[in-house]
This record gives C-alpha cells, sequence and structure tokens, in this order.
C-alpha cells in the first residue's frame, strides 16, 4: 500500500473517531433492529436529526417531523 493512501486511511479513522461515527451508526443500526421499524431509512434520518437541535437542523435546511426515535441499548449496564 502506498504511504499516500495509508496516510488517507489513518487520517479517515482520526476523524471518524472524533466525531464518534462509529459508535452513533453501531447504535443507531442496534436501535432499528430492536424496533423493527417498517421503515428503515426514515427511521435512520430521525434517528441521526434527533442527536442535534432543531436549531442545526434548521440552519442547514433540515426539517423534520414527527416522533424521534429514542436509543435503545441492545445490553444495560447497571
Amino acid at each position: 500500500m502506498s504511504q499516500q493512501k495509508q496516510k488517507a486511511q489513518e487520517n479517515a479513522k482520526i476523524f471518524l473517531n472524533q466525531h464518534n461515527v462509529e459508535k452513533i451508526i453501531s447504535e443507531m443500526i442496534n436501535s432499528l433492529v430492536h424496533s423493527k421499524d417498517p421503515n428503515p431509512i426514515i427511521f435512520m434520518i430521525k434517528y441521526l436529526s434527533n442527536l442535534t437541535t432543531e436549531q442545526e437542523l434548521g440552519e442547514h435546511g433540515i426539517s423534520v417531523q414527527g416522533p424521534l426515535p429514542q436509543k435503545v441499548p441492545i445490553v444495560a449496564y447497571p
């Protein structure tokens, strides 16, 4: 593997870790599986919109209506 490609992969991993992307996606998928929502794409959009403020969504031209899904952990820790 070229050093340039390796550096790009390292930078991508750092970015994902800084923003907890893998954890968020994993928790979202777990919640989706638990809920068995018949509209998985809509569920995921609403799930992700629940992680930010209405103001932030509005600043980016995003509007989400209706109830938002809650996080559902697969394993509850004491």
